[in-house]
C-alpha cells in the first residue's frame, strides 16, 4: 500500500519562515498543527517546496486519525539569509 508523504515544519523553530513562505508565498501548507515528540509543527503534503534547506526522514508513521503516511521533517531556509525573494 502506497502512503502520501507528510512534511512537517517546527512552529516553534521557524514561526517567521512559516509565515513568509508557507502563508504569503506558497499558501499549501495545512492548517491545523501536529504535535510530534514534544513540538507544535505545521504538516505539509508539497513534494517540491523551494524554500527547504534540509529535511530529515522519519519513515511510516500513523497519525491519530489512522492515516499512514511517510513522515519527514523539513527545515526552511533562514529569512535572514535573504531566500525570501520569489
Amino acid at each position: 500500500m502506497m502512503v502520501d508523504n507528510l512534511y512537517l515544519v517546527s512552529h516553534g523553530a521557524q514561526k517567521p519562515e512559516i509565515d513568509e513562505y508557507c502563508f504569503m508565498k506558497c499558501g499549501k501548507i495545512l492548517i491545523g498543527g501536529i504535535d510530534y515528540m514534544g513540538g507544535l509543527f505545521f504538516p505539509c503534503k508539497t513534494d517540491d517546496c523551494r524554500w527547504t534547506e534540509d529535511v530529515l526522514h522519519i519513515g511510516e508513521s500513523e497519525l491519530t486519525d489512522g492515516e499512514m503516511v511517510d513522515l519527514t521533517i523539513r527545515k526552511l531556509k533562514n529569512l535572514d539569509a535573504g531566500c525570501g525573494e520569489g
